[in-house]
This record gives structure tokens, sequence and C-alpha cells, in this order.
């Protein structure tokens, strides 16, 4: 949620500034062309964040189960499989 809150933020900035500067007969090709890479910049900076925050999320994931977990199943598993076949 709050990221579309800095969005709309970012975008409400932008929008102002070029109201106000068409409202004073001010330029805003320089405005723009400043302003327009800087916002997106922003905007993909935030994104890589998000990304890198639930990568680190799956690879903890990850560690958690190869490291113990995974091996116990596995082991859990065969022993079930022997059991079964020691029945026949």
């Amino acid at each position: 949620m709050s990221d579309r809150l800095l969005q709309l933020g970012i975008f409400a900035l932008l929008a102002a500034g070029l109201v106000v500067l068409t409202l004073t007969d001010k330029g805003t090709t320089e405005y723009v062309s400043l302003l327009g890479p800087l916002a997106a910049g922003l905007l993909v900076v935030q994104r890589v964040e998000k990304r890198s925050d639930h990568q680190d999320e799956v690879l903890t994931e990850i560690h958690h189960n190869t490291n113990g977990v995974l091996t116990k199943r596995i082991r859990d598993a065969v022993q079930a499989a022997l059991d079964e076949r020691e029945q026949r």
C-alpha cells in the first residue's frame, strides 16, 4: 500500500509542478526532461528493492528446507517405502 502512496505522491508533485509552470507561462520542457527520468528512476529503485526483499524471503525458505527439514522428510519417505516393502 505504501508503494502506491509513494507513486501517487511522486505523480502529484510532478503534476503540480507542471501546472504551476504552465499557469505562470514558464517553459515546462526542462522541468519534464529533468524530473521525468528522476521519477522513473525512483520508481525503478523502489521496484528493485521490493523484488530483492521477496527474493531474500524465498532464499531463506529454500535454505530452511534444505538444511534439515528436507533431509528429515526424505528419511521418513524412504523409511515408509521400506516398511511398505517389508510388509509384502
